[in-house]
């Protein structure tokens, strides 16, 4: 994520050996070409990251519904036992 952060902020081409004087592909600047690729980096990150908190919290909220179920069948259970039968 920080290369890519480095790559938007830059305010010169990273690769300005690579880049040289090699004719402009689809008319982008090597500055505008190495902030895109910035972009497109954090871009990807952040639907990682995304996904990754979503399926935690997920998992989480599910053995919180689990520890809840297993808290009230116990209740119940204990309810059953301590109510006498007629």
């Amino acid at each position: 994520m920080f290369l890519g952060v480095g790559f938007v902020v830059s305010r010169h081409p990273l690769y300005h050996d690579y880049y040289g004087n090699r004719p402009r592909a689809h008319g982008l600047s090597p500055l505008t070409d190495t902030q895109i690729a910035g972009g497109l980096m954090m871009s990807l990150d952040i639907v990682i990251i995304g996904g990754a908190l979503i399926f935690f919290f997920w998992r989480a909220s599910q053995d919180a519904d689990r520890a809840e179920d297993a808290e009230e069948a116990e209740r119940s259970a204990r309810t059953a036992a301590a109510t006498p039968a007629t």
